[in-house]
């Protein structure tokens, strides 16, 4: 195995590299060598969309690992979008929420992701390993040693000095 190295790419860099494989990759692969090969190698089939829970996951880690000074995800007001008002007000919000470099995310999506972050947070072991600092959301890539497959994994929480991946 080459040795693993730190890579500084954002999470949508991450997702799209295709060259080096995921967990998810070998995930999808195991269920269907057909649609793996469809979506990695001959690209005959779309990248898949973001679900509703992988923006809850995306969510729950900008809460608990922020990358920046200011959430990536705000709160999408409620408006009545068939009307003249609400499509007005809908299109002042998401000029505003582009323009810094954030996504609108649902009420309702916003409240449970709140929810699991404060779980998180309040669990003793989560606390002290989240209090130690270290490396969030940072890519790691290396070359496996028995197959040669170039690899990639994003892990939420890298403490050097402790040698603890999470």
């Amino acid at each position: 195995m080459t040795a693993a190295r730190r890579v500084d790419w954002t999470p949508e860099q991450y997702h799209a590299e295709s060259r080096r494989i995921s967990s998810s990759m070998i995930r999808e692969f195991c269920r269907s060598p057909h649609a793996y090969h469809a979506r990695h190698v001959a690209h005959t089939i779309a990248p898949r969309e973001a679900t509703p829970a992988m923006l809850l996951g995306s969510i729950v880690d900008d809460m608990l690992f922020p990358t920046g000074p200011a959430p990536r995800y705000v709160t999408a007001p409620k408006v009545a979008r068939r009307t003249n008002a609400g499509k007005a007000e809908w299109a002042a919000f998401a000029a505003a929420v582009e323009a810094a470099g954030q996504t609108p995310a649902p009420a309702d999506t916003m409240a449970t992701a709140t929810a699991m972050a404060d779980a998180v947070r309040s669990h003793p072991i989560a606390r002290a390993l989240l209090g130690m600092g270290g490396r969030t959301q940072g890519a790691i890539i290396w070359d496996d040693e028995q197959t040669g497959l170039p690899c990639r994994a994003l892990p939420d929480l890298v403490i050097d000095n402790m040698r603890l991946v999470v």
